[in-house]
């Protein structure tokens, strides 16, 4: 535990030193909230699910882009592990003592909620002080509150583990480029960050709920407008992190395999 407490307390130190960085991402993500909800009040001038009220947009919206960061894989994180692979340094972290599984999803995690946590506290308190119809309204209950912080802490684990399975195929590539742009595309449009799930047809909906993709994200947004009850929530959560297990599982085994199949040139 003590390896994981240093990693995320860097990864944290690493978001509060790049300042410019930090200031930027958050005024684009409140850019890009206010321009996506005056969009979306277009879409509901002419019609919208009747279970989805203009209010219940505007907090998904902001939510979404407040915990944006979750989706993100952090460009020196990104960089590093693929500079591992590509390099062949990665023969130096297979013979420290932690799994290497585990060590690169402990950085890729605490990336994601370090950037996460420093960038949502100004714009959650900005969306907040704006005016009804514009700004972000509170959650519908206190239970729904907590269902919220545990359902957003286990999607952020869920999307790390996602994660994963890019920085696998690297391994197979040695080209990053292509495999990180496609998954964080498919990460926005199946997690409900460009459009949010509910403005999906019904048929649409049911594929995405056999998708991991709608419970980083669209999962807790819907607990904290009250979209989804909370029994439901509750059931929702569990499968949540079935997800989580099966897909720490098969990935942990496929590079545990892969690892034991390198071969490094040079020297």
């Amino acid at each position: 535990m003590r390896v994981y407490r240093r990693i995320f307390k860097t990864k944290l130190l690493e978001q509060l030193h790049y300042k410019g960085s930090y200031i930027s991402g958050v005024i684009c993500q409140i850019a890009f909230g206010l321009m996506y909800i005056m969009l979306y009040m277009a879409f509901f001038e002419n019609g919208v699910p009747q279970d989805f009220s203009l209010s219940q947009m505007v907090a998904y919206v902001w939510l979404g882009q407040a915990f944006f960061a979750m989706f993100h894989y952090g460009d020196n994180c990104k960089k590093r592990i693929s500079f591992e692979i590509v390099n062949g340094n990665i023969c130096y972290q297979l013979i420290k003592p932690i799994n290497l599984y585990d060590m690169w999803l402990g950085e890729v995690w605490f990336t994601g909620i370090s950037m996460a946590l420093v960038r949502s506290i100004p714009l959650l308190i900005f969306a907040s002080i704006l005016p009804y119809g514009l700004g972000l309204s509170l959650p519908v209950s206190i239970i729904a509150f907590v269902l919220f912080l545990i359902s957003l802490i286990l999607g952020s684990l869920l999307i790390s583990v996602i994660k994963m399975f890019a920085y696998i195929a690297v391994l197979y590539t040695l080209d990053p480029r292509g495999i990180f742009n496609i998954t964080y595309s498919l990460f926005g449009f199946l997690g409900g960050l460009i459009i949010p799930i509910p403005l999906f047809p019904e048929s649409m909906q049911k594929v995405f709920n056999y998708m991991p993709f709608r419970y980083v994200g669209d999962l807790p947004y819907k607990i904290y407008i009250g979209y989804t009850p909370i029994y439901t929530a509750l059931f929702q959560i569990l499968i949540q992190a079935i997800w989580i297990v099966v897909l720490y599982l098969v990935g942990k085994l496929i590079l545990n395999q892969k690892s034991k199949k390198l071969v490094v040139q040079g020297g």
